[in-house]
């Protein structure tokens, strides 16, 4: 046997789950068979009944008033019975190719084509065998009984302590954890012994993979096997959990649950503004061990709740921590602006519901929840929250500076105000003006911005007011009143003003301007507009006056959206810019020739009243205005949600916007307490809705994380479909322990994620041997459902890339910043293609890595890493030819092979038997067997004879011990946690 075949011959690894991959994770069903994965009914309710019901329903329904063409597409039964779309047969059925547009006689829906990507969803449909639910009638009219599944399933109790831990038969009197206790009493159940413990070798490769993502170095597996304390194990778990690598291995998990990107995906992959910033503050609330109520409230309102000022960042990371409900998909045109925002909603609806309360809440889109205790009151009262929401990018003030540096320029205004109010001057005060064809929207006449809001700080708290000091002017004079001035503070202060929303019924918006800025109407909350220059053009507008008064117009130049009556829309006026600023004297709405710059009333155009005697002392301020303003510091800005005007949503009868159902009040679920919510009276109401879903009363959301921590930790979570723990999740293995370390996190743990993880690592569950022993009890239990041991894991795809850098000495500390672009190969191809990165990324760690929608690093998808399009809790773990392929070939790999090769060679005085034995315990935390070492041993003599090297060179050129490190990434044992 060859020395490659010794090495990497396969181990015999059993439980792990093998699946075929797919882009949303559920295996392929077998097409003639009516019964369907969860996940596959998930994506039917998700992408395929909204489109039918969209398109095809009205004329293809036993609902609809005149069927046409005597077909019904509203059940399953009825489509194959039609013969409009097999199982499994994409390229045959009639459906595919009436949606492709491929047969004029019979191309659907006649309106027009669909989408590309809804398409593409139809043909994976039929692929994998047309999942559909089993459902009472053509279009499923069973009763919905919400309180009778709520009754009926176990997710929607409160979980409950046990008091009287259960007794482990022979272990009488021993220190048993809970975690011991619960496990070990039903393997008695079951007639089985748990496995031995693991070897303390493997135990500290295990932990600190699980814990860090890397594996142990030399001398921290020395220094462990050399500690015989009581506590040492303990001790290891301690500092694992306070590493700042612990953050970045467990930050790479919830990223999973975001759907982590850094661009929009769909043709161009435009990119998601400052998503790394979303990405660093993962990685440093859970390195602070924020508490996991506190991290969730964050999540859905953090704009809204209490600051909380990071020490490092001295920035308000709960704002941050709001950017992930706009890592979504984007179409960056959409032909049907308030189809794409139910969309949009939905996918937020989607993760929000599968990721802090384990509920598929999105299929209820249409109608009440085929399975769930969730109607589809639930879902369009969640959608209230988010219609009453904003994306924004948030201006940041770290350590208060700017507010800091504004204080000597408010301190030189007032200044400067006292001394203008002690002059005899006349007081402008603010004017209307009459436009005809137009109505007016806004004068700023008033003394608030009442029906605005503003961030940042250029803006001010109010429009100008009679009588106010212009710090501009260098002398004794009074701003306009009735304007929006963006330039009082100095040209340095930076803001956005916004309106509330309005029904987008005029073609026209004429904003009445000066100065240099940006004006956006943002339509039906759809805000990459900048990037649509068919679609949107004429609804943003880059202002540059030249210091003259203009009529700025938005319009709808396509027709597509104006006197509809179904589009909303908001107007951002924004001074991003350091070195203008911009004033907005009105705005006004219409159909016809808008407002046109011409003579107007003397009042309403005198800037100032000059009073030449006083000058001088005005002069000497605004100089002092003016240096003080230089200093005011740049903001950081991030990615962030903000409450827009306050609404609730009315039901999508059949998940049509176009069809009006009743009003929803904004609550939480009704199965858990939703209906006892106290009613929304301003703003969004995200802040109350985080309250009640980190009550410690909920049903769901202390179940659902203490399952995903377990699931990282063994492989499995203890109800396997992470995701779902509704009617088509897995059930519990172990109920009671679920319910019991649920309580724990909450009522002992304080909601800890790090006190709970420790819990179960400390546990003798996690510490057994994953060895295979017991043949009988293999064969009882093949799947381990029962933890008789540890379960093998293969590591991430982000834990192998970490790994080899690690082994290798090329992988850096270096924590947070911008990504590092991915690596990408010559055949990765497309409009929007970024820079390709550095192969080694520069040897940052993978979870700095740029994620591209479009542009995804090969090795991390070989390696099954998600592509990011909704929660993905449990990944797939495939076994296919192209990791092994990979390995072998990446240049990545070969790069760090070489590298590791030349920090094999440098101490010239290690002999060849000490050298291959310090390499195993690099790569995989134990020494190599003696038909390993003879094997490698005998690899290096061959590689010298080849390349004609004395013993003595041998020891000092890299080249043979290149190939050994090479071969050892590709060990089975590198890539697993035993």
């Amino acid at each position: 046997m060859s020395f490659f075949q010794i090495l990497t011959r396969p181990k015999q690894i059993t439980g792990i789950v093998l699946i075929s991959f797919c882009h949303a994770g559920p295996a392929m069903a077998d097409v003639g068979s009516a019964t369907f994965s969860a996940e596959q009914l998930e994506f039917f309710e998700n992408k395929i009944r909204p489109v039918l019901v969209e398109n095809c329903y009205a004329c293809h329904s036993h609902e609809a008033e005149r069927n046409k063409g005597g077909f019904y597409l509203d059940s399953r039964q009825s489509i194959i019975d039609d013969v409009i779309a097999e199982p499994g047969a994409v390229e045959d059925s009639l459906l595919i190719e009436a949606v492709r547009y491929q047969n004029p006689d019979y191309a659907m829906p006649p309106a027009g084509k669909l989408p590309d990507e809804v398409i593409a969803d139809l043909e994976r449909w039929v692929e994998m065998g047309m999942p559909w639910p089993e459902e009472a009638g053509p279009g499923g009219s069973e009763v919905f009984d919400l309180a009778a599944r709520r009754a009926s399933h176990w997710a929607w109790q409160r979980p409950k302590r046990t008091e009287k831990l259960p007794e482990v038969p022979g272990r009488e009197g021993e220190a048993l954890g809970a975690i011991d206790r619960f496990i070990e009493a039903r393997l008695a159940e079951e007639g089985m012994k748990p496995s031995p413990p693991a070897d303390r070798a493997t135990l500290i490769r295990r932990v600190t993979l699980d814990l860090t993502g890397t594996p142990p170095t030399l001398a921290e597996l020395d220094a462990f096997l050399a500690d015989e304390s009581p506590d040492a194990y303990e001790q290891l778990v301690d500092r694992l959990l306070a590493s700042p690598r612990y953050g970045e291995k467990w930050g790479r998990h919830w990223l999973d649950l975001m759907r982590y990107a850094e661009s929009y995906g769909h043709e161009f992959d435009y990119t998601t503004p400052h998503a790394w910033k979303y990405r660093d503050y993962v990685i440093r609330a859970l390195n602070d061990d924020l508490p996991y109520d506190r991290f969730v409230t964050e999540h859905i309102a953090g704009d809204l709740v209490e600051p909380r000022i990071h020490p490092e960042t001295m920035v308000n990371e709960a704002v941050v921590a709001t950017g992930w409900w706009f890592m979504h998909e984007q179409t960056h045109g959409p032909t049907d602006v308030r189809q794409h925002e139910a969309d949009r909603i939905d996918n937020q609806i989607d993760v929000l519901s599968k990721s802090f309360l384990g509920m598929t809440v999105a299929c209820a889109r249409c109608h009440d929840h085929k399975f769930d205790a969730i109607g589809d009151e639930d879902y369009y009262a969640m959608a209230g929250y988010l219609q009453s929401s904003r994306q924004q990018v948030a201006y940041l003030d770290p350590a208060s500076r700017i507010e800091q540096a504004l204080g000597p320029v408010r301190r030189v205004i007032a200044e400067g105000q006292v001394a203008y109010d002690a002059l005899d001057r006349p007081v402008l005060e603010p004017t209307a003006h009459e436009h005809a064809d137009s109505s007016l929207f806004e004068d700023f006449n008033g003394a608030s911005y009442e029906g605005w809001r503003t961030t940042g700080w250029a803006w001010g708290e109010a429009p100008t007011r009679p009588g106010q000091w212009d710090p501009r002017s260098g002398r004794a004079q009074a701003v306009r009143p009735g304007l929006a001035h963006s330039g009082l503070l100095g040209d340095e202060a930076v803001g956005t003003l916004w309106s509330s929303e309005f029904d987008f019924a005029n073609k026209h918006i004429w904003v009445r301007v000066k100065g240099a800025g940006e004006i956006r109407l943002i339509l039906d909350t759809y805000t990459v507009n900048r990037f649509s220059q068919l679609l949107f053009e004429g609804f943003i507008s880059k202002v540059d006056t030249q210091g003259k008064w203009q009529w700025v117009e938005l319009k709808d130049r396509r027709g597509l959206f104006a006197g509809k009556g179904l589009h909303r829309g908001h107007l951002e006026i924004i001074d991003d810019r350091t070195d203008a600023h911009l004033i907005v004297d009105e705005i006004r709405l219409g159909d016809n020739n808008g407002p046109r710059e011409g003579p107007r009333e003397p009042n309403a155009s005198a800037q100032s009243v000059e009073l030449s005697q006083a000058d001088a002392p005005f002069a000497a301020l605004s100089a002092r205005f003016n240096e003080a303003a230089s200093h005011i510091p740049g903001p950081q800005r991030a990615l962030a949600i903000a409450d827009g005007s306050a609404e609730d949503s009315y039901v999508h009868i059949r998940g049509s916007y176009r069809n009006q159902g009743e009003t929803i009040p904004r609550r939480d679920l009704e199965a858990t307490g939703g209906l006892e919510m106290t009613p929304v009276d301003e703003g969004s109401g995200r802040d109350q809705f985080a309250r009640a879903i980190t009550d410690p009363a909920h049903p769901l959301t202390a179940r659902v994380q203490v399952n995903r921590l377990w699931h990282h930790l063994f492989g499995r979570g203890i109800v396997s479909t992470v995701d779902n723990l509704g009617y088509l999740g897995i059930p519990p293995t172990h109920p009671e322990l679920l319910d019991h370390l649920a309580v724990l996190f909450v009522e002992e743990d304080a909601w800890s994620t790090k006190a709970m993880i420790k819990r179960i690592v400390m546990s003798q569950a996690y510490r057994r041997s994953s060895d295979k022993t017991d043949t009988n009890a293999e064969a009882a239990d093949p799947d381990n459902l029962l933890l008789r041991r540890q379960n093998i894991r293969r590591l991430t795809a982000e834990g192998i890339r970490d790994s080899v850098l690690a082994v290798s000495g090329s992988l850096k500390d270096q924590m947070y910043g911008p990504s590092v672009p991915a690596a990408l190969t010559e055949f990765m191809q497309g409009r929007g293609r970024p820079k390709s990165g550095p192969v080694d990324g520069n040897g940052r760690r993978s979870i700095y890595i740029g994620v591209r929608r479009n542009f995804l690093s090969p090795m991390m998808l070989v390696f099954d890493a998600p592509i990011p399009f909704s929660t993905v809790g449990r990944r797939n773990v495939t076994n296919v030819p192209a990791q092994a392929l990979t390995l072998l070939n990446d240049p990545f790999i070969h790069e760090m092979a070489d590298r590791w090769s030349r920090r094999v060679v440098k101490d010239g005085s290690q002999q060849v038997d000490q050298r291959i034995d310090g390499m195993f315990r690099t790569a995989l935390g134990r020494p190599p067997t003696p038909q390993e070492l003879e094997a490698a041993r005998g690899f290096i003599t061959m590689k010298a004879d080849q390349l004609n090297l004395n013993e003595q060179r041998v020891m000092s050129d890299a080249r043979p011990w290149r190939e050994l490190c090479h071969t050892m990434f590709n060990l089975k044992g590198f890539i697993y946690i035993r």
